[in-house]
């Protein structure tokens, strides 16, 4: 534990004096892994997946608001869609136009919790997500978790049915829209989406509550009864709807939630639970009873001068 508590010392210092930097280089890594995955998940346009253009790309979202980052990813996502076929670019675009300006109107200050999310369940570890914001954000965090699920599936069911579609009307315009009803509704029926969704969300909201309990290790508690939550409700919804249930990649997703979570704990609320006190103290009109936990420091042995001179 002490190696942990001077690395995160270390740590703080460090960002301390290169702050700026560091923050323009997690949004050039989060935009340009956003970019990366839109391009190599859907096989449309292949000239926006260019190497040159996503790292260009990333690099000027890396000085505008992390909201750039969903704008410029839509952006890629409706030139992917066109490129599939026209009544997916007019469905899944809507859609995902639709969703944009909800989700903005409802938590408009960042967009960080919406592209960990997907980045997250297409690397199969997406319950790590709303372990991290459940613990060091809050619960508006549970929209850009939701907004990230519909985002992920929305793309994968583009990308397998959008160039498949079928019509039964001979006029083309009335082909279009069928087709485009057919596209909506596989994507608004997607069971896998409903499921994920809600588990993510009801998940951050379960560790969002316990974490501000008076407990000891609350971030722990908090971490393990919402990675059950999330268990619970992905094997009911697996069982109600008939879905695929992967136990050994749930096992493994589990795990790498918790070892966040007590990484994030390590380095953002690390408490002496050894050393806690009990004060009362009272004014005119009330008596106060605090329970005072002293945070986890590496104590620093200041030498003096008359110290110094003594071991020369």
């Amino acid at each position: 534990m002490g190696a942990l508590l001077s690395l995160r010392d270390s740590l703080s210092r460090f960002y301390g004096k290169y702050d700026t930097v560091i923050r323009l280089i997690c949004k050039f890594l989060l935009a340009f892994l956003s970019f990366s995955a839109i391009n190599g998940r859907l096989p449309g346009m292949t000239w926006i997946g260019s190497p040159l253009l996503i790292v260009l790309a990333a690099l000027i979202c890396a000085f505008l608001p992390s909201n750039s980052i969903v704008m410029v990813s839509t952006a890629m996502l409706l030139l992917h869609f066109y490129a599939i076929s026209l009544e997916a670019a007019l469905a899944g675009g809507g859609m995902l136009i639709i969703g944009c300006l909800l989700y903005f109107s409802i938590a408009p200050s960042s967009s960080v919790p919406v592209v960990l999310t997907a980045l997250a369940i297409g690397k199969g570890i997406p319950c790590a997500v709303p372990v991290i914001f459940g613990l060091v954000g809050g619960p508006l965090a549970a929209a850009g978790v939701i907004f990230g699920t519909f985002i992920y599936y929305l793309t994968e069911n583009v990308r397998t049915y959008g160039g498949s579609l079928e019509a039964s009307s001979a006029d083309a315009a009335e082909a279009m829209i069928q087709k485009m009803t057919v596209m909506m509704r596989q994507v608004m029926s997607d069971r896998r989406m409903m499921v994920m969704a809600v588990s993510l969300a009801v998940t951050l909201w379960v560790i969002w509550l316990f974490r501000r309990m008076a407990v000891k290790y609350a971030w722990m508690v908090a971490a393990v009864f919402g990675c059950l939550t999330c268990v619970l409700i992905r094997s009911g919804g697996a069982l109600i709807f008939g879905l695929r249930l992967d136990i050994p990649g749930l096992i493994l997703e589990l795990i790498t939630a918790l070892i966040v979570a007590w990484l994030a704990q390590a380095f953002l609320f690390s408490l002496d639970y050894r050393r806690t006190e009990n004060v009362r103290f009272e004014d005119e009109d009330y008596y106060y009873y605090v329970k005072a936990v002293p945070k986890r420091k590496i104590r620093r042995v200041r030498r003096t001068r008359r110290v110094e001179r003594r071991e020369r």
